[in-house]
């Protein structure tokens, strides 16, 4: 059992996990249209979250549609406007609609003023009002846990079997990517890093990051999941210590080293800086964001990619 059981509303394990996969493609076409039109869609994810688990509380479930009593809505929402977590809540219903959901009786503007409740419903998935359900009354709003939709929240983990982050992580990928992380992440794993970070959110991303220990402050690797593409970044320091080592590497792994980009501070003499010199040539990070963004998904690489992280840690 990897599910509660608490969360399982007429469907099964696979049943919830297909739902919430669902809800996660729906919702990353939700968030990609907050980044193209912040104005209109009222600025934050946060908004439809607070929306959907407001419905949720103040609803039953019947039939693979909620219920939502209208009256204890409206009463909800505007606890929560005075909060700013629900406001303009017509735009998310429109944008909720546009994105497969159905609310019975809603005009375009309004919700019936004459009916007592309303249905909500997704058509092209049975799974994924269930499985919004059984979240949303599981977890607290206070979590925003539906950002990142890590349903990992109301899973005892002691039932969750070994590299399960990474494992339900991977199935958003294609095969190449797939068999590239597993990879990549077995090598990270077995030098010592521990798995953090693996339900934050960013827009319309995913992110597993790597540490030497639960709390260190400094990622050493992440890897995203951008719009189901991956995004591996690799973070090396002090990179002057071992550059001779780098420039042992093959050509196109050498390269993923000769970057240069502005600090913030834009200044020479920036504390935030990271400079190092490669080559017999001098090369800059923002010390914001020290992360080489590797590009090339061959397997093949990844003993690179290892040898790298496992020098490092030697010399630590």
């Amino acid at each position: 059992m990897f599910v509660k059981p608490e969360c399982l509303y007429g469907i099964d394990e696979d049943e919830f996990i297909d739902g919430l996969k669902a809800l996660t493609n729906v919702l990353r076409g939700i968030y990609a249209d907050i980044i193209q039109n912040p104005v209109e869609l009222d600025g934050s994810p946060r908004r439809f979250v607070a929306l959907l688990h407001t419905m949720v509380r103040c609803g039953e479930l019947v039939d693979n549609r909620v219920i939502v009593n209208k009256a204890q809505l409206s009463e909800k929402c505007k606890k929560l406007h005075a909060q700013n977590k629900i406001t303009g809540a017509n735009v998310l219903y429109k944008t909720l609609i546009a994105h497969g959901f159905e609310i019975e009786g809603f005009n375009g503007k309004t919700l019936d003023r004459k009916a007592e409740t309303f249905a909500l419903s997704f058509l092209d998935n049975n799974n994924l009002i269930p499985a919004l359900y059984g979240y949303m009354k599981t977890v607290s709003l206070k979590k925003h846990a539906i950002i990142s939709l890590n349903y990992f929240l109301v899973t005892p983990k002691d039932k969750l079997p070994e590299n399960f982050h990474s494992l339900w992580f991977a199935q958003y990928f294609n095969e190449t990517e797939k068999e590239f992380f597993l990879r990549f992440h077995e090598h990270l794993v077995k030098i010592g890093l521990i798995v953090d970070n693996a339900d934050d959110y960013i827009p319309t991303s995913f992110r597993i990051g790597y540490k030497r220990k639960l709390k260190d402050s400094v990622s050493l690797a992440r890897c995203f999941s951008n719009n189901g593409l991956l995004s591996v970044h690799l973070r090396l320091r002090k990179i002057d210590r071992y550059s001779k080592h780098l420039e042992t590497l093959p050509e196109h792994i050498k390269q993923l080293f000769r970057v240069k980009s502005n600090c913030r501070h834009c200044s020479k003499n920036c504390s935030y800086l990271n400079a190092w010199m490669f080559e017999g040539i001098e090369y800059a990070l923002c010390g914001f964001n020290q992360y080489f963004i590797i590009k090339n998904y061959d397997i093949n690489d990844v003993e690179w990619y290892n040898q790298i992280m496992t020098w490092d840690k030697e010399e630590k």
